[in-house]
């Protein structure tokens, strides 16, 4: 079964893509409406409402510290931070999102949540929503201080979401921990499927000296086209290939696996390497820009969190790890956008694991964030744009129909709670369970009609600790 095409199913899975690089800003994502969706009656709160929720927030959730000198101690973070480690302590793995892509004060307080987890002994291994061969990279340095990050985090595969200063402090003190404690070692691991290319080319390395090299030279000549620019993105794979160039990836990509896994049983990294590249391949089979009219199977939209799902499980190996990602990608249940219900990696995690999956989410009011601003382009193809730049882009307030227009309204700035918290009334019941727009901003944004793309969830589904910011600036971003 299939269903017709749009551009509703490619909002769920362009932001993917975006975050590859500053180099691909599909239109898709700058829907056509400029309206926001009217909010249901039933989940209109009146002024009594809202001033019972602030009341409430003022007594019952925890207040945190978001600055840089909160993380090195200073600030007065460490107790809601520790409260936050506390209480999602019996989890095997922790779904550490970001309501955007490019704020500061996000990366400041789940880093700082990192640190407190890794310290206690809650983390084994940190899973990035990132592409594996340059995380593989940074994992030598914080292993053994082997390597240049820098130059791993400037690998065209390396998404420029993470290029910044915060997550370069992360690895630093990362590094540090696992020096002085090498009996609780952490790993970090990429878990996305977006370097096709790259990692079909580590997996033919591996094999094609064997016995069997005659055959894997076939393999190799096949995948030639898509291996042809050392270092190309998938992006531009998908924005100069046609549908049947790009079917005829897929294939070769299956025969190589089936290939590994019958002749060569014994190179399971090369086999690992071609799952996840064939991963990547069929996520994006309708991006070029001849299928663009073609009916999508309904799974479409999930595949690519359901292959980061199983990369975040075979990470773990029945330790305890941390995710980190979107909000999209980690809250606990379908994340939607307008009427497209996409199936999230902590959906599946959820499906799994039960209680042992937490997911940590994010809100915000008002502020800016570092983003590629796509309201100045008119493209309606893949790549919509040539080399655009992240920059500051200012957002407005929280609308009626926000999550953050009822929090906001509290006197913390920043703080925690968990909706399970909130007291069985009829206020209560309603925000644990009206879908209200979330505030997600991915790696592009046409701020003219972002409120109709930010995604609407109900707080009780999916989301078991909300960590409230009110305010966001831009995250530093590091000139590489």
């Amino acid at each position: 079964m299939t269903q017709p095409r749009g551009l509703l199913y490619r909002i769920v899975a362009a932001g993917a893509l975006l975050a590859l690089s500053a180099s691909f800003a599909p239109a898709a994502l700058a829907a056509p409406w400029s309206q926001a969706a009217p909010v249901a009656q039933s989940c209109v709160f009146t002024p009594e409402e809202r001033a019972a929720i602030a009341r409430w927030l003022d007594t019952n959730a925890v207040a945190i510290s978001t600055s840089h000198e909160a993380e090195a101690g200073g600030g007065g973070s460490g107790v809601g931070v520790a409260g936050i480690a506390r209480a999602i302590d019996r989890a095997s793995i922790v779904g550490l999102g970001e309501a955007t892509h490019g704020s500061q004060e996000e990366q400041v307080v789940r880093f700082e949540l990192v640190r407190a987890l890794v310290a206690a002994g809650k983390v084994s291994t940190i899973a990035l929503e990132a592409n594996r061969l340059p995380l593989e990279a940074l994992n030598q340095y914080i292993q053994g201080g082997l390597g240049d990050p820098v130059r791993a985090m400037s690998s065209p595969a390396f998404f420029a979401t993470l290029r910044t200063d915060e997550f370069v402090g992360l690895l630093q003190w990362l590094r540090q921990w696992n020096s002085e404690h090498p009996e609780r070692a952490v790993t970090i691991v990429g878990v996305d499927i977006q370097d096709p290319a790259n990692e079909l080319r580590a997996a033919l390395a591996l094999v094609e000296n064997g016995l069997q090299g005659g055959r894997v030279a076939q393999f190799r000549k096949a995948a030639d086209p898509l291996l042809a620019e050392r270092g190309a993105k998938l992006a531009d794979w998908l924005s100069a290939s046609s549908y049947d160039q790009h079917q005829a990836q897929i294939r070769n990509a299956r025969a190589l696996r089936d290939f590994i896994a019958t002749d060569m049983p014994a190179q399971r990294r090369a086999l690992m390497l071609v799952q996840n590249a064939l991963a990547g391949l069929e996520a994006f089979e309708y991006y070029p820009a001849d299928a663009r009219s073609m009916p999508i199977p309904p799974d479409f939209i999930g595949r690519r969190d359901r292959a980061i799902a199983r990369n975040v499980q075979a990470a773990s190996d029945g330790g305890r790890l941390i995710f980190l990602a979107h909000d999209t990608h980690v809250i606990a249940a379908p994340a939607s956008y307008r009427s497209v219900t996409a199936p999230s990696v902590g959906g599946y995690l959820r499906d799994v694991l039960g209680a042992k999956y937490v997911s940590v989410n994010f809100a915000w009011d008002e502020g800016a964030v570092s983003a590629i601003d796509l309201s100045a382009s008119n493209s309606l193809s893949l790549p919509g744009a040539t080399t655009p730049s992240r920059s500051a882009v200012s957002l407005p307030s929280a609308e009626h129909g926000d999550l953050a227009f009822l929090l906001k309204a509290a006197k913390a700035g920043s703080f925690w709670f968990k909706p399970e918290w909130l007291p069985p009334v009829p206020w209560g019941s309603k925000l644990r369970t009206c879908p209200l727009g979330r505030r997600w901003v991915g790696a592009a944004i046409d701020p003219g009609t972002w409120r109709n793309t930010q995604g609407l969830h109900a707080l009780g589904s999916g989301t078991d600790v909300l960590i409230w910011i009110g305010s966001l600036s831009p995250v530093k971003q590091m000139g590489i």
